[in-house]
């Protein structure tokens, strides 16, 4: 399996680019469709942001109930540690000089 490391700029730009394709912009299509068609005929119905969110909500949970979109997060575990990049670390701090304690000094 290849991990790919990002920094973290493009970590929030990533975050953002998903935020907005998955929660967003579903929600602007609900909101347009339901006000362009249903509204249309029955002004009652017309909807706003936030009731097109809760909807979108509902969709995404059934979605993961029935196994179609799951909601799954990447959890780093010792075995995608990268071995030869720990092994060198670890030569690193055993190779490094002690430091020298500081001897307290006689109040003679």
């Amino acid at each position: 399996m290849k991990i790919y490391k990002l920094n973290s700029l493009t970590t929030i730009l990533f975050g953002f680019f998903i935020i907005c394709f998955v929660v967003f912009l579903p929600i602007i299509f609900i909101e347009v469709l339901w006000n362009t068609t249903i509204a249309k005929s029955y002004s009652d119905f017309a909807i706003d942001f936030w009731q097109a969110l809760i909807l979108w909500l509902i969709v995404l949970v059934l979605l993961n109930l029935i196994g179609i979109f799951k909601f799954e997060f990447a959890v780093e575990t010792a075995d995608t540690f990268d071995k030869d990049i720990l092994k060198k670390k670890l030569e690193s701090l055993q190779n490094k000089p002690e430091e020298k304690k500081e001897e307290p000094l006689d109040k003679n």
